[in-house]
């Protein structure tokens, strides 16, 4: 079969690779469609990858076209993918925290992924797709539950004050998904207009821009406090902004992963202290039953959303062309949401 393979830092090549036997308590996927992830640029461009070579790949949907000793049900039926493979005996996992696994391994970067023509993947991550789910967006159905994720840690976000710091892909498909859910208001804050205006096409109450405005102080004036707030830009003054967004006990989640050679003011902490704020960490997607109920409203949230969602694709590669988009990735210059890969 014909895959894209990482075979070491900066060298990924389309070629034919072996097809393997499908193993007992297996489905072999037929992919349909896929998306780029940045994680998959750090592995390619930034020697993060664990196993080489590898086919990256974690965000994609298929149909299953062979089982071995599972449900045969499963048999033609359209599916997302959920990447993580929890041990499901460590302390962590009998918790019901998979992400947080001390055994685990991951469909595109341990074990073969999804930028191959097919993936064999355990029953237990296989995600049903209605009929009515085209695979393009089956595809979107991993970076969402991201977000899901983030806003369940939180509690919820159905009747509340939500901000978005930092609404590039990850951070636009929760604010969408706060909104999805129910939550009154939702900001979006952004140094980059063509993110903001994203935002704003996505339903955002108001778009904020902390270069060109004092963000606390239009957020207090016109909407009084937050309630929740999703870090996704990654960076400490985003993580700042997020504790003087945030309300007297409301709930703050880090989903941006920040640079470890930087650190906070302890006039932060104090700050969290005095206003009694929730700081959460958010890492994946998984809750119980795994994949988790992020993966099932990820699903609905697109059957509901589907022309909307479709604009978050703003390129589009064959899989043969990937590692030249790699290339240009890595070469910047060019504004994206989602890659949309085809098959």
């Amino acid at each position: 079969m014909n895959a894209v393979v990482l075979e070491a830092p900066e060298q990924m090549v389309y070629r034919d690779v072996p097809l393997p036997e499908l193993a007992a308590g297996m489905a072999r996927v037929r992919v349909g469609a896929a998306s780029i992830c940045g994680s998959d640029m750090l592995r390619v461009y930034h020697g993060a990858a664990r196993v080489l070579p590898i086919v990256l790949g974690h965000e994609f949907a298929g149909e299953v076209e062979a089982v071995n000793g599972i449900n045969d049900t499963w048999l033609g039926r359209r599916v997302a993918i959920a990447p993580l493979i929890p041990c499901m005996t460590c302390e962590n996992c009998q918790r019901e925290l998979y992400a947080c696994c001390t055994r685990y391994s991951f469909i595109g970067s341990r074990v073969q992924g999804g930028f191959a023509e097919t993936v064999d993947v355990p029953e237990a991550n296989l995600v049903s797709l209605p009929d009515e789910l085209d695979l393009t967006l089956g595809a979107l159905v991993e970076p969402i539950s991201v977000g899901m994720h983030a806003l369940a840690r939180a509690g919820g976000a159905a009747g509340k004050r939500v901000a978005v710091i930092g609404v590039g892909s990850i951070g636009l498909l929760a604010l969408r998904s706060a909104l999805w859910a129910g939550a009154s208001t939702v900001l979006a804050c952004d140094i980059d207009k063509d993110n903001l205006a994203a935002a704003a096409a996505m339903g955002a109450t108001a778009t904020l821009n902390p270069r060109s405005e004092e963000v606390p102080v239009r957020v207090k004036a016109d909407y009084g406090s937050v309630d929740v707030v999703i870090e996704a830009s990654g960076a400490p003054a985003g993580l700042q902004l997020a504790l003087s967004l945030c309300g007297a006990g409301g709930s703050i989640v880090c989903v941006g992963n920040q640079p470890l050679d930087q650190s906070l003011s302890l006039h932060w902490i104090e700050h969290l202290m005095r206003q009694e704020l929730q700081l959460y960490g958010a890492w994946m997607s998984y809750s119980a039953p795994f994949p988790g109920q992020e993966w099932l409203d990820a699903v609905r949230m697109l059957v509901d959303d589907a022309d909307l969602m479709r604009s978050m694709y703003t390129h589009e590669v064959e899989l043969a062309g990937l590692p030249e988009m790699f290339a240009r990735l890595h070469a910047g210059g060019f504004s994206h949401r989602k890659i949309l890969v085809t098959y």
